[in-house]
């Protein structure tokens, strides 16, 4: 995104909280944060901000999780209470010997993360089962919003870090 596209996004939210908004230094910081996002996902993240109820003028990263949000909703993501329903719906219909087909990746994901489909479709403790899936596709979903909210320069310095040796050498300030 350009700086001229960027000030007018900044100038229409300062048009909207007038009181709060940020100093020429801070538009700055909120330009280092946000220059990544596409103007049109930033401008639909001020809409969705300015929308609700809030009284002060946005930080950045409440910005970069109002874009998150529209990623999930864009991408199906459903609650983990449904998600369940949809495995508990897909042993009852195929069973053990079939291969369920799932609304979504994450919901594969938290199911091989529990034990695997076998293991759910032949398991006595529906209740714990439950917990624990709730429990991974929750853990896989935020990570996921994560990923999305991550600013491609701490992506850089991740990829970076995970180089064997590394870690150490950046850490010590070599």
């Amino acid at each position: 995104m350009t700086r001229e596209q960027f000030a007018k996004g900044m100038a229409w939210l300062a048009g909207v909280f007038p009181n709060s908004a940020p100093q020429p230094a801070g538009i700055e910081a909120y330009y280092a944060v946000l220059q990544d996002l596409d103007p049109e996902v930033l401008h639909a993240a001020c809409l969705k901000y300015t929308s609700e109820p809030h009284e002060f003028f946005p930080k950045p990263g409440q910005l970069r999780q109002e874009v998150a949000d529209m990623v999930a909703l864009a991408d199906a993501v459903p609650d983990p209470w449904t998600a369940w329903e949809e495995v508990n719906q897909q042993m009852r219909a195929i069973g053990s010997y079939g291969e369920p087909d799932f609304s979504h990746r994450i919901i594969r994901k938290a199911v091989d993360a529990v034990g695997g489909w076998n293991y759910l479709c032949l398991s006595e403790n529906i209740v714990a089962d439950r917990a624990r899936f709730i429990e991974a596709f929750s853990s896989m979903h935020a990570r996921a919003n994560d990923e999305v909210r991550m600013l491609p320069q701490l992506k850089e310095m991740a990829q970076r870090l995970a180089l064997p040796g590394r870690r150490k050498e950046l850490t010590d300030g070599k």
